[in-house]
């Protein structure tokens, strides 16, 4: 495999694990806000009606015991319409718990309190009636016949306020799980992003380094064969100096051998002067005999 490729693979396996860390993070991002969006719509308005609902049902036994003691008409009249606010305020509250019922377990429960109060509610109109006749041992008496329904009520409605919060701490959880979960699974990731990071600077370094070996062997090759050349050239220009050589001596034989019949012709007369020269020579010493003779 080419280097080229090595590193398109290594920078594609990077940009993978980027887009594995982006969807991580959305996925798990989009699991966390459903979890908070169930805490915060779902089980902490389910618990401030569950409070609301047991903070208002307490008080309805509290003007019950001041009916049974109370002798006006009037003020049993007051305190019965504090009883109806108040009744109408828990329907209210219950219809809005209801409707955010998740569980099956929560279901029952709530059905199991509904009809404990409707019980209990059902009584309250015979209690301010006999309230009203101003017999406060009757109006003791049925209040004490209710008040355990009430107690009931209030059982069942303090489950429902365990369940919530269970399903609160539940989610809570499951959230920090997640949040967990997700951190780890990137932390993974980045990890291997890294290593790959590192492997393919690895793989560039050695490709760099090889590049940068057969450059620099090529270098030497070059000032090698330029060594070389250099002593071919000074081969070549000693070998061309001696063929100078030879060239300049055989042009000299050649003006020799041209000068040489000028040279034989030159000796020749030379001959023949210095043979005339002799026979004058000779002609002179023999009149020289002669003229000693006379």
């Amino acid at each position: 495999m080419t280097i080229k490729k090595k590193v398109l693979f290594g920078f594609i396996g990077l940009l993978v694990l980027l887009l594995i860390i982006g969807a991580i993070s959305i996925f798990q991002m989009k699991k966390m806000g459903e979890q908070s969006t169930e805490i915060k719509d779902n089980w902490v308005p389910s618990l401030t009606l569950i409070g609301e609902t047991n903070a208002l049902g307490t008080n309805v036994p509290r003007l019950l015991n001041q009916i049974g003691l109370e002798t006006d008409d009037k003020e049993i009249a007051k305190l019965d319409t504090q009883i109806q606010v108040l009744l109408d305020r828990i329907q209210k509250a219950t219809q809005s718990y209801e409707k955010l019922i998740s569980t099956d377990e929560e279901r029952q429960l709530f059905n199991e309190y509904h009809q404990l109060w409707q019980e209990f509610e059902k009584e309250l109109p015979d209690i301010v009636e006999t309230a009203k006749g101003n017999d406060q041992q009757k109006t003791i008496a049925a209040i004490k016949q209710v008040i355990p329904v009430w107690d009931e009520s209030q059982q069942v409605l303090i489950k429902l306020k365990e369940v919530n919060s269970k399903g609160a701490s539940q989610e809570t959880i499951e959230s920090v799980e997640i949040y967990q979960g997700a951190l780890l699974s990137i932390s993974i990731v980045i990890a291997v992003a890294i290593l790959l990071g590192l492997v393919l600077a690895f793989i560039i370094f050695r490709a760099i380094r090889n590049v940068a070996d057969n450059i620099y062997a090529a270098s030497q090759t070059v000032a090698s064969s330029s060594e070389e050349i250099s002593a071919s050239v000074q081969e070549v220009a000693s070998g061309t100096q001696h063929q100078t050589n030879m060239v300049n001596g055989i042009s000299e034989m050649i003006d020799q051998m041209d000068k040489a019949p000028s040279l034989q012709k030159m000796e020749k007369n030379d001959g023949q002067r210095y043979g005339e020269d002799a026979g004058y020579f000779h002609k002179g010493a023999s009149s020289f005999g002669q003229f000693e003779a006379d």
